[in-house]
């Protein structure tokens, strides 16, 4: 990797206040490189504090952060910090509406606050005083283990097992293109200091409610089948996440389930919206030969990787759908 991770590291030891940010609705990646980077704060002796608007998914309750999380800045009280540190989101308005102000030192009384920007996606433009992105990157939290290791921190226990969570997260359990020799030479080493695979899998991955059984069941029933079987889509309504009684979390890696189908090349999920628009999950298979789903999630007003993307759209799911269709289709001519 090119990333200079010694002024990363410097700028950690010389700051005692660190506010933690990652995009909105965080998978695993997100969760994990923020809990992994609050235990680095811990480890160092420094203050750290996680900013997480709207509710932790429950797939993740499971991994409790080593340090206070607030739902917005006022839940900080007193509490200032003299570092801010963005992770896994390619620009500081993915994390909402408050770190979008805080990037650009907009929080009243407190002027402005340097940031540390840790990503691997592609569209990242480098904003911050020091930026560690690196698209070659399996995960955000790859980046921070590396960190960690730079700062002479052991990869065991809770630290493990958070960076553990980010790297299993995005490369779908290694199996995505992005499982590359690196990443997992650092699961290796995460390993090799104690993690045990077994007992992570039992909290990360069998922990669903019937209620999201039933949800996945359900979908599975209905797919859409576009360009010769080659796009599957699935639809998600409100009224049938409130049916199972489920949040919208439990959707979490079914757009990836989709590409188990024979000879279906990329998968989108479309969520309904309270306010009536959708929300738009892309995936494709890896590879010389995978289709760029990333081109589509932008021309929407979203961002992702080349093979993961997503974005918000003001339409009805059909029309979102049809949308993304537009984009897709001369890409599999």
């Amino acid at each position: 990797m090119r990333i200079d991770l010694g002024k990363a590291a410097d700028l950690l030891r010389q700051r005692r206040r660190t506010l933690i940010l990652a995009h909105l609705e965080p998978d695993g990646d997100a969760w994990g490189s923020m809990c992994a980077l609050a235990e680095v704060c811990r480890l160092l002796n420094q203050e750290a504090r996680l900013l997480l608007p709207g509710p932790l998914p429950e797939f993740l309750s499971w991994l409790e952060a080593p340090a206070p999380v607030a739902r917005d800045i006022a839940g900080l009280g007193d509490w200032k910090p003299d570092l801010a540190a963005f992770l896994d989101c390619g620009r500081p308005d993915r994390t909402g509406e408050e770190g979008d102000a805080l990037a650009y030192g907009q929080i009243p009384g407190w002027g402005k606050v340097d940031i540390i920007n840790l990503d691997h996606h592609g569209d990242n433009p480098g904003f911050g005083l020091i930026s560690l992105v690196e698209p070659e990157a399996g995960a955000t939290a790859e980046i921070i283990g590396l960190l960690a290791e730079y700062l002479g921190l052991p990869l065991s226990g809770y630290l493990g097992e958070a960076i553990y969570l980010g790297l299993t997260s995005d490369s779908g359990n290694f199996t995505y293109a992005n499982s590359s020799a690196s990443l997992m030479a650092l699961a290796a080493r995460i390993v090799g200091q104690g993690l045990k695979v077994e007992n992570f899998t039992a909290k990360s991955e069998n922990n669903w409610s019937p209620g999201r059984m039933r949800l996945w069941g359900e979908l599975m029933l209905t797919p859409r089948l576009f360009a010769q079987d080659r796009v599957v889509s699935v639809l998600a309504p409100m009224a049938l996440l409130e049916k199972h009684q489920c949040r919208p979390a439990a959707l979490e890696n079914l757009v990836s389930f989709m590409l188990h189908m024979r000879g279906v090349e990329v998968a989108m999920l479309i969520r309904e919206k309270q306010d009536g628009g959708s929300k738009i999950s892309l995936r494709s298979q890896g590879g010389s030969k995978g289709v760029n789903v990333r081109k589509a999630a932008a021309a929407l007003g979203g961002g992702g990787h080349d093979n993961a993307a997503g974005a918000n759209v003001s339409l009805g799911m059909e029309e979102a759908e049809q949308k993304v269709l537009e984009f897709l289709l001369p890409d599999l001519d």
